[in-house]
């Protein structure tokens, strides 16, 4: 993938979530989607077997539950837009929204509003159980944002990252914290956690070591070097073929990052950095044809170093 595709993809993974859209939402609420139908945009094909690939599921929350602010409506009709899994087109949901699936009739969904109108709907998304229980997620998010002082949200965020019982909640709490450039000696060590913890799922390892390398390229932290030295020991000591691909890739955006024309020479040790961390590895052995033909690529774009 051409890393200015990474790169775009990795602005959408790590900065934005629902937490983001509940900063800018005036209002959300949440109950089950009735009156519920389905106006089909388009098919696969016009015969009878084929099947729709974009449509807008309508339907309305009546007596809602409201989990911020304090909406005048108590009846909100609404309109998502909704497309088919095959279809590889850019979509303008948001990529955390994807976990959450289609929205159907009964089920629960959560509006995110900013203004007194049915025209004021920001966006609908459904909530389901476990990973998928937006309105469980958007409680938890709610609370700590309505903190006033920035450092008991920083604080409330890393006691969350500790305690959610879901990976969405701690990708929640990852990404107020980068965003926010907490302290890396206050990160690090959850991180760490996140990471070294092999209970924990693959997607939440994969996301944690890609939010410390996006926290790199964003320039969040004053020493860049020390977070470095930290995704690269994590890449030396992994042993799962997958999560070493993934990790590999973040770092391959550092070295995009640390070679750009413009600043080649005040990143040289950046870049340096990340190139001794793989040479490492490498050397190292247990090196899948994967793993090697990407070291390949990586030798020929920096062959000069």
């Amino acid at each position: 993938m051409p890393n200015n595709i990474q790169q775009q993809r990795a602005d959408q993974i790590y900065r934005t979530g629902p937490e983001t859209l509940i900063a800018e939402s005036s209002a959300v609420v949440a109950g089950p989607a009735t009156d519920y139908s389905r106006r089909v945009i388009s098919m696969s094909q016009p015969e009878s077997d084929g099947f729709p690939l974009k449509w807008i599921a309508d339907g309305q929350i009546r007596q809602p539950q409201v989990l911020k602010g304090q909406p005048k409506l108590t009846v909100f009709r609404f309109s998502r837009p909704e497309q088919s899994l095959f279809i590889m087109e850019d979509s303008s949901d948001l990529y955390w929204e994807e976990i959450y699936g289609e929205l159907r009739s009964g089920e629960q969904a959560v509006l995110f509003i900013d203004g007194e109108t049915e025209k004021s709907i920001l966006k609908v998304v459904p909530s389901g159980k476990g990973e998928q229980d937006l309105i469980a997620l958007v409680k938890d998010i709610v609370k700590i944002q309505a903190l006033q002082q920035a450092d008991d949200q920083t604080e409330n965020w890393l006691q969350y990252l500790r305690s959610s019982s879901s990976d969405e909640g701690r990708k929640a709490a990852l990404r107020s914290l980068v965003n926010t450039s907490v302290e890396w000696a206050k990160l690090a060590p959850e991180l760490n956690r996140l990471l070294t913890n092999l209970k924990n799922s693959a997607d939440i390892r994969a996301f944690s070591f890609g939010i410390a390398a996006f926290g790199v390229i964003e320039e969040k932290w004053v020493n860049h070097h020390q977070t470095v030295d930290f995704l690269c020991r994590r890449f030396l000591a992994e042993n799962d073929a997958e999560l070493t691909m993934q990790y590999l890739q973040h770092l391959k955006l550092i070295l995009h990052y640390s070679n750009d024309e413009s600043f080649r020479k005040t990143r040289q040790s950046l870049r340096q950095q990340v190139l001794d961390c793989l040479k490492r590895r490498e050397a190292a052995g247990r090196l899948d044809t994967q793993l090697a033909a990407q070291f390949k690529q990586i030798w020929a774009l920096y062959n000069e170093e």
